[in-house]
């Protein structure tokens, strides 16, 4: 189902910002306070995708004081399969994929673009994203291979060995200036609206995590670029948008195992035995966090 509000949104807009929901309405109405804060230049049409949320975001952007598009789906679809319903719904020369739980601190869709304009081979570009306390929150990481994925920031290795370099670096630094990364994170993610279409939006078979990784992997094999860009930032609360850590984990350990059968198809026991680690590891962090 789609709701539009009254058309003020120029035709085709610059920027089409997209955001899928599930259950985060306080989180959605201080982002959208932040995108009023420092619109986009040239116009701009913002998408809220909704997953059945429990909450009352649907009928609050029903009758939200802005200019929206809505569509409720009546179940969860996942982030892939709704993200890519907005991407087909947008209008606009570019995409902003932002997850509800941000809060922009600067013009992130104008300093996202306009480093993409000046950048002919970027064809995607995240923002610097910090945690409330504004202490730096990684986004970007290097393709996963079946070693450095071991040291990502959810693993107990990560934390036990800090910040692993060479072979066994994943999750990548905080950088001073626009820097070259294999991947980031769909949490605020800018790309080309022809771009996207090219290469087929997001892969629908990752229900949540990977498909942002997977999509830069699918643009570097075409020579695109993936860019870092420190200039534009934003406040994300992580965790906002899930509420089910042992579901979440579920989802993380799937999505993982989708993204090397896809990518190592060959590497069938490689396969396996990461995904026993993985499963180990995982179950290994719960159990910390439920301790007292």
């Amino acid at each position: 189902m789609e709701h539009s509000a009254p058309d003020k949104v120029p035709l085709f807009p610059r920027v089409s910002i997209i955001i899928v929901t599930y259950n985060s309405l306080p989180q959605l109405k201080e982002l959208l306070a932040s995108i009023e804060v420092y619109p986009p230049r040239g116009g701009f049409e913002t998408i809220v995708v909704d997953n059945a949320s429990a909450d009352d975001t649907a009928q609050w952007c029903l009758y939200a004081p802005l200019d929206l598009r809505l569509v409720i789906n009546h179940e969860n679809r996942g982030f892939a399969a709704a993200a890519n319903f907005g991407a087909n719904m947008a209008r606009g020369e570019f995409l902003l994929f932002c997850n509800p739980d941000l809060r922009w601190l600067s013009p992130v869709a104008d300093h996202l673009a306009d480093f993409m304009i000046g950048t002919p081979d970027c064809q995607a570009a995240t923002a610097r994203l910090v945690s409330p306390d504004r202490s730096f929150q990684p986004n970007c990481r290097r393709f996963p291979t079946h070693t450095n994925i071991l040291f990502s920031r959810g693993s107990p290795l990560h934390r036990i060995f800090l910040s692993p370099r060479g072979v066994f670096e994943y999750t990548l630094p905080d950088y001073p200036g626009p820097t070259r990364v294999d991947a980031a994170s769909a949490t605020c993610l800018l790309i080309p609206r022809i771009i996207f279409e090219q290469v087929k939006g997001f892969d629908e078979r990752f229900f949540m995590f990977a498909e942002d990784t997977d999509l830069c992997r699918r643009l570097a094999d075409l020579g695109g670029q993936t860019w870092f860009v420190p200039s534009a930032a934003a406040i994300h609360h992580w965790g906002g948008s899930s509420h089910d850590l042992h579901a979440v984990s579920g989802y993380h350990i799937s999505s993982i195992k989708k993204y090397f059968l896809k990518h190592y198809p060959r590497a069938r026991i490689r396969n396996y035995l990461l995904l026993i680690l993985l499963s180990i590891l995982g179950l290994f962090a719960f159990r910390r966090k439920d301790k007292p």
